[in-house]
């Protein structure tokens, strides 16, 4: 049994790359893919790097000993509120046409068989 699900990912991997490489027959659909992927990657990458910069300054990770840091660090707040809103999808930033883009791709039109 435990052979047979190691043997399993890969094949669902490989699966899903075959789907996104051909965007599920949607026009578009590969790029909207790749495009919120990237995105996506730097909102994290935001998010972490100002829980870095938070953990940096107060000089632990104890959660209980971090308070009153809304009003001690106003670039690390702003940080935070653009990471959440990018993450969120709000409009003017990024996440906002990368959830388009691929919502585009999933209501759109079916591209042509090649076959």
């Amino acid at each position: 049994m435990r052979r047979k699900r190691h043997q399993a990912g890969p094949r669902v991997l490989h699966g899903l790359a075959a789907r996104l490489h051909d965007g599920g027959g949607r026009r578009g659909a590969s790029a909207a893919g790749f495009f919120h992927l990237l995105t996506h990657g730097v909102f994290k990458a935001l998010l972490f790097l100002g829980a870095g910069a938070v953990i940096h300054a107060v000089g632990t990770n104890d959660i209980f000993r971090m308070g009153g840091l809304w009003a001690r660090d106003a670039a690390d707040r702003v940080v935070f509120i653009v990471g959440t809103l990018a993450l969120a999808g709000v409009w003017p930033l990024a996440g906002f046409f990368s959830k388009e883009a691929v919502l585009a791709s999933v209501w759109g039109p079916v591209a042509p068989s090649s076959s």
